[in-house]
């Protein structure tokens, strides 16, 4: 089983947050805020091993802010479409 610590969570959403804000500078501070409410590493004790499953559930990372940020839903959403029409088109297709 994979583990982490909190502060080790913490860490990396921090790198996250960092990272993502400087792509998306205009959503920096709705990121930060947004994220703080998700956020709920006071339940978890300082220092202790849990299983990755556990920590996602209090500290979100990097799909979090995948699918909080506008314009990279919409951008997924496209290709989902787009994805879509292709597979819809040669389920159409005779088969040889």
């Amino acid at each position: 089983m994979i583990t982490m610590t909190v502060e080790h969570a913490l860490r990396i959403q921090a790198e996250h947050l960092a990272h993502y804000s400087a792509l998306y500078p205009h959503r920096a501070h709705e990121l930060a805020a947004a994220l703080a409410l998700a956020t709920s590493a006071h339940e978890l004790e300082p220092g202790k091993q849990y299983p990755v499953y556990v920590v996602n559930r209090h500290i979100p990372r990097g799909g979090w802010f995948e699918t909080s940020i506008p314009e990279i839903r919409e951008r997924e959403d496209a290709l989902r479409a787009k994805a879509a029409l292709a597979n819809a088109g040669a389920a159409a297709e005779p088969a040889l």
